[in-house]
């Protein structure tokens, strides 16, 4: 009997011991063949690096700027991360909101399981990384921890065609770029923008998912994923910043215009409105032709002041029909050192020019023969007279002699 209980032990401890071979159930790990060790060397003053980077099933980590690299005691000046192969692409950043990084780092077909060593160097145009082809450190791997990867959302009906972006940027951005994920255009900072006035239309995929706009690069706004899919989009960067990123405003209704009509004697009017689709004050420049200017602006505008460069400006225009064409005019009158003004939403009928009526000139009757002639005929019968009476003169003094 006591064999038997002897052997049943046995069989119940080796049960248990296979059963602690057995995975536990809970988020898949990552084995090591399966991963890539990562190694980046950055600069100095980058004391805390940050990675981030994308795949086929979208970006790896939620938010930028990603996941903290671990300092490497064996390699100092060295960082690693385990992370999973067949990323196509890696920026190696300072680890924080709105510092430096490098551009994408990117093969199409995937970075391979192994071993990486990448350099960031400064140059001309900003920080690159440089993959080596040999090692770079020395000693053991690092001890391998599995990086948590969240598991890829499934896929919902994914969005088809295409829509408009409505953009209108600072006056001060000089080469305005847009950047969307997944990357229709390519990496950071995307697609150059042609803007007139701080004002473009671009068709982008109806399925992106998150947009950065910048100034070339930099600066940026914020990103900008609060948005409802698959419907045209207008966004106004504003000049206001947080952490250094630009904010912006975003609608779903159309640009409006609204034309301008100030005294002859602005020489640069101006349109500044809130919140700020042009920049700072004084705003926007205007160019008066036949006595108007026009100029497109965000439909969400909540008020207006028009200005000669700064200078003299009218007083606040809030009292409008918001998202409706308007006609302003800015009057000489002012309230207060500032110029009122007066709105309609009708194009105003032309001045018309008054009716010049034409000269009626006086008729003149046909001269007769007589009124030709009379002054001739005077004339020579004068002269006849004349000759006569000097004739009967001379006659009478030879009768004398």
């Amino acid at each position: 009997m006591k064999k038997i209980v002897a052997i049943a032990l046995s069989l119940c401890m080796l049960l248990v011991g296979l059963l602690a071979l057995v995975p536990t159930a809970g988020a898949e790990e990552l084995p090591r063949e399966g991963a890539l060790l990562l190694y980046a060397q950055v600069p100095e003053a980058w004391e805390a690096p940050g990675l981030w980077a994308w795949g086929p099933n979208g970006n790896l980590f939620a938010n930028w700027p990603g996941e903290a690299f671990t300092a490497d005691p064996a390699n100092d000046g060295w960082f690693y991360m385990y992370v999973p192969a067949g990323l196509t692409g890696l920026i190696v950043n300072e680890g924080f909101d709105g510092g430096a990084q490098t551009a994408d780092i990117k093969n199409d077909e995937g970075f391979a399981a192994g071993t990486m060593w990448i350099t960031v160097e400064e140059t001309e145009d900003g920080f690159v990384g440089v993959i080596a082809e040999e090692a770079l450190t020395e000693g053991d791997e690092p001890e391998y921890v599995p990086l948590e990867v969240a598991e890829p959302e499934e896929p919902g009906e994914a969005l088809e065609g295409d829509i408009t972006v409505h953009l209108t940027v600072p006056a001060s951005w000089t080469a305005p770029c847009f950047y969307a994920w997944p990357e229709p255009f390519g990496g950071w900072p995307g697609l150059d923008v042609e803007a007139v006035d701080g004002y473009a239309e671009i068709l982008v995929p109806a399925a992106i998912e998150g947009i950065v706009i910048s100034n070339d690069g930099s600066p940026q706004t914020v990103d900008i994923t609060e948005f409802d899919k698959g419907v045209d989009l207008w966004i106004t960067v504003l000049t206001s910043t947080d952490d250094g990123k630009h904010l912006y405003e975003l609608s779903y209704a159309p640009m409006v215009t609204v034309h301008i009509a100030v005294p002859n004697s602005w020489t640069l009017p101006c349109f500044y409105a809130w919140p700020e689709p042009f920049g700072g004050w004084p705003g926007a420049d205007l160019t008066v032709v036949d006595g108007w200017a026009e100029i497109k602006v965000p439909a969400n505008i909540e008020g207006i002041v028009l200005n000669n460069d700064g200078s003299v400006q009218t007083t606040d225009i809030t009292d409008f029909e918001p998202g409706v064409e308007m006609w302003i005019t800015v009057s000489s009158t002012t309230e207060d050192g500032k110029h009122l003004y007066e709105i309609a939403y009708t194009a105003p009928e032309p001045e018309s020019e008054p009716e010049i009526e034409p000269e009626i000139e006086p008729e003149v009757d046909e001269p007769s023969f007589w009124d030709n002639w009379k002054w001739f005929i005077i004339g020579g019968g004068a002269a006849i007279i004349i000759i006569v009476v000097v004739i009967i003169l001379l006659a009478g003094k030879k009768k004398k002699d």
